[in-house]
């Protein structure tokens, strides 16, 4: 049975997104990385896969592909580069490959936009390496790092002045478990974290920045609560009362340290879902993106912030969160 490995954090020495400000990012540096929910592990079976590779890819317009030979260590490797109407996506993959990404990511803009907004390039720069091992090699990280990652957004210093995320790389051998539904998931979260970045500083808490992006990611996705929460509710049905959340996730239950224990830093993903999602439930999308804006474009701290929006105080909103938990399915 395939590993359920779950959003995860930049790997030990790489900064975390959020916990720099603008214009520290350093070229080729990880910023965020994702990886398949058990959830999307479920969905990979309900049908709606990715055609198998060197299939005949179905024409689309607006999308144009080229070649390149670029130096991939000591060997010479062929670069594909296809163009969708949202998106460039390039790699070592065959062109069809690329193509099915090129549509999954041409898709996940205007996921993004209709509930953050205009306001950002609403363009996505994808890259697929041919092996995970390559992908570790050029990211300049310990082999086995990316083991089970999905998808990585890292940092392009230069490239937009001041902007410290911007490219999302793909690692085929993680994504090759999962449905059509999973992998768009997968991408729709990391252009989530691409989208924000202008807004995103070091004020803004990972429950909030990955919450979010579960948020939007998710949002339509046609998966179940049940199914995003499934680690979660396993661990609040084996955990101790005393042992239950009481506070909203630290940013240490974030850390590349978690990925030992990954159902405990799948349940901490999916409290963070949980969390964005009550606040929109309670005052809607666009008070959750508001949020969002005031704690990390405007500096506020995250009870201001929640003040601000709803009236009531941080602490006051934990406690109601908290209580929702009860509400989870069985």
């Amino acid at each position: 049975m395939p590993t359920r490995p779950r959003h995860q954090g930049a790997p030990s020495g790489a900064p975390r997104r959020g916990r720099r400000r603008a214009g520290a990012a350093r070229p080729g540096t990880v910023i965020r990385a994702a990886l398949a929910a058990g959830a999307l592990l479920a969905a990979a079976g309900c049908g709606g896969g990715p055609a198998p590779a060197g299939s005949s890819p179905t024409p689309s317009g607006g999308r144009s592909a080229s070649l390149t030979a670029s130096s991939v260590g000591t060997a010479s490797a062929v670069r594909h580069t296809v163009h969708g109407s949202r998106s460039t996506v390039q790699g070592d993959v065959p062109a069809a490959e690329l193509r099915r990404y090129a549509d999954l990511a041409d898709e996940a803009v205007p996921r993004v936009t209709a509930v953050w907004g205009t306001h950002w390039d609403r363009h996505l720069t994808v890259e697929v390496f041919g092996s995970r091992a390559e992908m570790e090699r050029r990211l300049h990280v310990a082999a086995g790092t990316y083991r089970d990652l999905a998808a990585v957004t890292v940092g392009e210093a230069g490239a937009v002045p001041g902007i410290p995320a911007g490219r999302i790389v793909v690692n085929p051998e993680a994504m090759q478990g999962l449905s059509r539904t999973g992998r768009l998931v997968v991408l729709t979260h990391e252009a989530t974290h691409v989208a924000t970045r202008d807004a995103t500083s070091a004020d803004t808490p990972t429950w909030l920045s990955e919450g979010y992006a579960d948020f939007i990611a998710y949002r339509g996705s046609g998966l179940t609560t049940a199914q995003i929460t499934a680690e979660l509710r396993e661990e609040l049905r084996t955990e101790p009362r005393s042992r239950r959340p009481a506070a909203l996730p630290a940013d240490g239950d974030f850390a590349p340290a978690a990925a030992g224990a990954p159902t405990r830093l799948a349940a901490a993903y999916e409290l963070a879902w949980t969390a964005c999602r009550l606040i929109a439930r309670q005052h809607g999308a666009a008070a959750l993106t508001a949020f969002y804006r005031r704690i990390g474009a405007e500096h506020m701290s995250p009870d201001r912030a929640m003040r601000a929006g709803s009236g009531i105080s941080l602490a006051q909103f934990t406690r109601e969160w908290v209580d929702s938990l009860a509400d989870l399915p069985p």
